[in-house]
Formats: structure tokens, C-alpha cells, sequence
């Protein structure tokens, strides 16, 4: 239990450190939150570039397994004595082996565990991360018994919440939506002032830039971009732009190479996407599945106009023809018509840009930091007045 007279002990616990949604999103927390709680990190798997965000801020990284395999289950007994040696109020849950690993060993030091689905966790999306049937059956297993187990479980979006109870036949009680968040504050003070992307590529001022950001990743749908892309095969008109890392570069650099294209630059892993995102003149995204996606949101809040494939994730943040568009997954015709409507009409274009930002203020990084405060006080004492403080 926590006292009055000390800051509440939460207990991050996550996969790995490497950039990812979730990563980025406790960094986030953290930012908002670490004056009024005393955060610590676990990481069960191999440590990242994002833990120097966490450490900047004074929040101690523990590395549990270091070097080894991503299901490795050798974390378990470390992470049980690290919640044991710092009896923490609150163990916080980020992705998969997390999910399972700290539900079962919160409960065996009788803390509560709040499990946080940054991945939304249901069988089409399980299936793009484990697969093989075996694993995807057994993890689905496992994180059953994590689901009873928890306290509570945050998840993105009312349709993951609606699959929760469906799938994991889960009290709506026990379900909060709270979405992925972004510094809005920051992202609107952003001077135009960044690295001219045109420049850098050697473009002509009068090119239209598409861009798109994310991991390059099977779920990302990647060919399908490069298909669109192929549809404007002037370079000197159009200048597709891939902004990402990940296992399938190669794949996708000689799939774009075998077909002639020379509109598309893969830039790989960017520290100023939000001054690319500034220059695009549309953002496109592909996925096939996305839980959330706060890419959406950081391209709204640069002011470039979004079209998304119909996801989970886009269909909470887009509403259609008023803040973007949204396009059937994989429908090559419908993004190219979607993408030469808004390149086309300008004013089509602005009316996106400026719905979407009206629409910004529930993901922002203070009124989602505020919530979560309050859900923090309800699992660690409903009766505790520290929030108030």
C-alpha cells in the first residue's frame, strides 16, 4: 500500500527498450507523471535506445536478460526478486512476455497489476506476431490466465474494449479505453525550421512528398505503398518517402529497384520525423492492422492530411471525409483515388488538416497523463488522498 508521506511506487515492466509505440509511450508518462510518482523500469528482454529518455528523467532501468532470446522465460525469477526487493504499490505492464511474466508475479507478491495492450491483443492481430497456430494457441492461453490475473487492463480503442469481453470474456468493469497520447504543446510550437527534405534528396521545390512512417514490418503492408507509388511513376512529380527501419528493408529496397521506381527514398530511422511530416503534401499508411496508430496523430498535428487503411486504430482517430480518409486494407485503386483527391484540391486537403487538429485535444499528453493518475489511485488505494495533494 502506499502512505501519505512518500511518492506512490509504480513498476514498469516491458519487453525491451528499442523504439517502438509502447516505448515511446511510457517515456511520455513518465515525462507528464514523475513529479508526483516514483517510477522504476524492468526490461525483461534486450535494452534499447529509448531507455536513455527514462534514465535522462532520473527513473532507474533495470535489465533483467540482457542478450537473450525474446521468450527466454529466465526473466521471470529476477523480475519476481526485483518486485520483491522493491515492493513497488503498482506493477505497470507493457507488451507481450510483460503482459504474462508480471501478472504472475504480481499476484504472487499480492500487488495489483495493471496490463497495458498497446498491441491490441485479438486473433487477427495475433497472427501477424506469433504466426505459427502452436504459439499463437499458447500464448493466447497464457495471456488469458494474465487477463483473470490483472487488476485492471488499458487498452486503445472501444473495439479492442468490445473484444476484450467478447474474447476474453472480461467484466467491462475491469476495462478502461485510454489512448496513446502525443505533446501536443510541443508539436504545435515546431518551427517550419527543420532540414529541407526536398534539398536533402535533391528534389525540385515543386514535387509533391508523400510520406509514411513506421517499422518495416510485415503488418505495415509496405508492398502495397510501393504498389501506390508506382501509380506516379514521375520522380520529378511525386516523391515517395519511407521513413522506418526493420527485417524487410532489403526485401522492400529491391522490390522498389526491380520495378524501375526512382519516386521512392527509404531514409531509415529519422530523429526529425515531425519536421518531415511538416513538408508532406499527404501521409499515407498502409497498415493491415494497427491497434492505434500515433503516427495518425503526430501527421495530423504537423498538419499534413492523413489516409489510412480501415483499421482498428484509423477508424478511432479518422472520421472519414471531415479529418482524412480511410481505404479498405490492400485496395491499391482506392488509396491512389483517395491520394489525387487530396494532392488535387487544396481546399479538400486544408478542411482535413484543420478537423484533424480540433480533434487532437483528447490525445493529448496532459489530459491522458491526468487519467491515468487517477486510475493509479483507484488500483493502489481507493481511498488514498495523494492525487489531491
Amino acid at each position: 500500500m502506499a502512505h501519505l508521506n512518500r511518492k506512490p511506487r509504480i513498476l514498469h515492466v516491458i519487453d525491451n527498450t528499442d523504439p517502438g509505440a509502447a516505448q515511446s509511450q511510457m517515456a511520455a508518462i513518465f515525462q507528464g507523471l514523475y513529479e508526483q510518482l516514483d517510477f522504476s523500469v524492468a526490461v525483461l528482454g534486450r535494452p534499447g535506445r529509448v531507455e536513455v529518455a527514462y534514465l535522462s528523467l532520473g527513473i532507474p532501468v533495470y535489465a533483467l536478460q540482457s542478450g537473450r532470446s525474446r521468450w527466454n522465460m529466465g526473466s521471470f525469477l529476477p523480475l519476481l526478486r526485483l518486485i520483491r526487493r522493491l515492493h513497488p504499490d503498482l506493477v505497470h505492464a507493457h507488451l507481450f512476455k510483460s503482459l504474462v511474466l508480471s501478472s504472475l508475479a504480481a499476484r504472487l507478491m499480492g500487488i495489483p497489476c495493471l496490463l497495458h495492450d498497446h498491441s491490441g491483443l485479438e486473433p487477427q492481430s495475433l497472427k501477424f506476431y506469433f504466426p505459427k497456430a502452436f504459439s499463437r494457441a499458447l500464448y493466447s492461453l497464457a495471456y488469458k490466465y494474465a487477463v483473470r490475473s490483472s487488476a485492471r487492463i488499458l487498452v486503445l480503442t472501444q473495439n479492442i474494449h468490445s473484444t476484450y469481453i467478447e474474447q476474453y470474456d472480461t467484466s467491462p468493469a475491469k476495462l478502461t479505453i485510454l489512448p496513446n497520447a502525443i505533446d501536443l504543446e510541443k508539436l504545435r510550437s515546431l518551427e517550419p525550421n527543420g532540414p529541407c527534405l526536398r534539398e536533402e534528396l535533391d528534389l525540385p521545390a515543386s514535387v509533391r512528398l508523400v510520406v509514411m512512417v513506421g517499422r518495416l514490418a510485415p503488418e505495415k503492408d509496405w508492398p502495397t505503398y510501393i504498389d501506390i507509388a508506382s501509380r506516379f511513376p514521375d520522380p520529378s512529380q511525386h516523391a515517395f518517402v519511407a521513413v522506418g527501419s526493420g527485417r524487410l528493408e532489403g526485401q522492400l529496397r529491391r522490390l522498389a529497384s526491380d520495378r524501375g521506381l526512382e519516386n521512392i527514398h527509404f531514409l531509415g530511422d529519422r530523429q526529425d520525423v515531425a519536421y518531415i511530416l511538416q513538408q508532406a503534401d499527404a501521409f499515407v499508411l498502409t497498415s493491415r492492422w494497427e491497434s492505434f496508430g500515433i503516427v495518425l496523430l503526430e501527421a495530423m498535428a504537423a498538419g499534413s492530411p492523413v489516409i489510412s487503411s480501415r483499421t482498428t486504430g484509423s477508424s478511432a482517430i479518422i472520421q472519414p471525409e471531415v479529418s482524412g480518409l480511410l481505404v479498405n486494407v490492400g485496395d491499391v485503386d482506392g488509396f491512389v483515388s483517395s491520394l489525387n483527391r487530396v494532392l488535387s484540391d487544396p481546399a479538400l486537403a486544408s478542411r482535413f488538416v484543420s478537423a484533424a487538429r480540433l480533434s487532437l485535444t483528447q490525445y493529448d499528453i496532459k489530459v491522458v497523463c491526468q487519467q491515468l493518475l487517477e486510475i493509479y489511485t483507484a488500483l493502489i488505494h481507493p481511498r488514498e488522498t495523494w492525487l489531491h495533494d
